[in-house]
């Protein structure tokens, strides 16, 4: 988004209008006006969230609000801290080379290829590689590939072990 910003002189808040493909969607570039907008006004999730239930459930922190929200929310914060995600770029870094390079292989051979899954194989390695401190290897040939079942198993498991008991009951 910042790319579209500085190609077309647009300020800090602006639209994209996708149509038909999504609703127009409001950026707001400026973490200054981000904090006024969200510190000040209790904002209520769009109605078009409720579109991904079938993929994440009706307790989904992405779907809930209030009180429920917070609990979770704060359960989540210090994982999202800035200092603790500059720790994560490095290994970042590291699974999206393999995938650039996979990228380029295709590339040069011509290949035509299942975009989704290259895509698919990089998610599982960096949330591998993240929450559960573990090098799937998912992009690499040679290696079976353990699939996003058993990283829901091993995330669910890091959670149990993470998480206060009293977050784990919902």
């Amino acid at each position: 988004m910042h790319a579209l910003r500085e190609e077309y002189n647009l300020g800090p808040i602006f639209y994209v209008d996708t149509w038909p493909a999504v609703s127009p969607t409001m950026v707001i570039e400026s973490p200054d006006i981000a904090q006024q907008i969200l510190g000040q006004h209790r904002l209520l999730k769009h109605p078009e969230g409720k579109l991904i239930v079938p993929l994440v459930g009706e307790e989904s922190l992405v779907l809930i609000e209030g009180q429920k929200w917070k609990k979770w929310r704060a359960a989540f914060n210090p994982g999202f801290s800035a200092g603790h995600l500059m720790t994560l770029v490095p290994g970042i870094v590291d699974t999206g080379t393999i995938f650039t390079e996979i990228l380029t292989e295709h590339a040069n051979n011509g290949n035509v290829f299942r975009l989704e899954e290259a895509a698919t194989n990089l998610t599982v390695d960096v949330i591998g590689k993240i929450v559960m401190y573990v090098l799937q290897m998912s992009q690499s040939s040679i290696t079976s590939k353990p699939g996003v079942v058993l990283c829901h198993v091993h995330l669910q498991l890091a959670l149990i072990e993470l998480l206060p008991p009293s977050l784990l009951i919902v």
